[in-house]
Formats: structure tokens, sequence, C-alpha cells
């Protein structure tokens, strides 16, 4: 995360919102900066046995085990194979610090609330599941995601 960028459509006076920014197969995804901890490159991750398949597993982050989940397993896709950086984005989840791994972290970015629109009906169930609304960008869309909601799903209750 290098740059904060206000993009046009923003008054001085206006509400805005910030996100950190990821991608998930190509889509530009924001998470609200109030539900984003740090973001942090994972060293090593222990498996779980029987866990659902979007728990990664467990490591170390500063001297506390925590749970690492894939963004990717969470949203129903296939988990790809981690990058040489493995990046997680650190999330309190129930009073709880936990990672959600992504392939790739991009910029944090502050938006004018009043762009925000409800997420289309066409959306996929699983992507409109966890979508809060969606933002037209320069050149592309961005989808706020709800962490909470992503988590939140049964599998994951039982982790």
């Amino acid at each position: 995360m290098t740059r904060i960028t206000t993009l046009p459509g923003a008054c001085e006076d206006e509400a805005l919102v910030t996100y950190v920014t990821l991608r998930l197969d190509g889509q530009l995804i924001g998470l609200p900066i109030g539900q984003v901890k740090d973001v942090f490159q994972v060293q090593a991750i222990t498996p779980v046995p029987l866990a659902h398949p979007a728990l990664i597993g467990l490591t170390n982050l500063r001297g506390r085990i925590i749970m690492v989940f894939s963004l990717a397993g969470l949203m129903g896709l296939d988990r790809p194979e981690p990058g040489p950086a493995r990046l997680a984005v650190g999330v309190t989840w129930r009073g709880e610090t936990c990672g959600i791994q992504t392939t790739s972290v991009g910029d944090v970015i502050e938006i004018a609330a009043h762009l925000g629109e409800p997420p289309p009906r066409t959306l996929s169930p699983v992507w409109a599941r966890h979508a809060r609304r969606m933002f037209r960008l320069n050149d592309e869309l961005m989808i706020e995601l709800d962490v909470t909601s992503l988590l939140d799903m049964p599998p994951m209750l039982a982790a």
C-alpha cells in the first residue's frame, strides 16, 4: 500500500470512504479500512487437518497464532497457488485477528461515499452475498466486500 488517491467526483467537504484494494481472479475488491488491521507477508503455514478448504492453516503473526483463510476459498472459487510474496490482510473477526490471503494487495484509496451503488442483480449469488456496494472507477469496477459476512459463514464458524 503506497499511496492514497482521492478519485474524481469527490468534493472537499464530502464524506469519503477509505478502502484497502486487492484483486481476486482479476476483479478489483475494496475492503473497508476500518475492518483491516494490517497487511503482512505470511512466512510459514501449518495446515489444519479436516478443516474447511477455505482455511489454509495457522501462522505466527508477531508471536500470536492466527488462522489464515484463502479469499478465493471464502468466495467459493478454486484456491490459486500462492505467489512468492504470500500476502495476507489482517482483519479482526469475533475479537480475534485472522488473515485473509490474496494474490495481490493494491493501494489505499478514498472514494466519495455517494458514488457507491447497490450490487446489480446479475452478480453471481456468491458475490452478491458478500458485496455491500460497487464503485465505478476510472477504468473498472470495484466491489466492496463485507469481511464479517465472509467469515460468518457456517463452515468458518466451526474453524
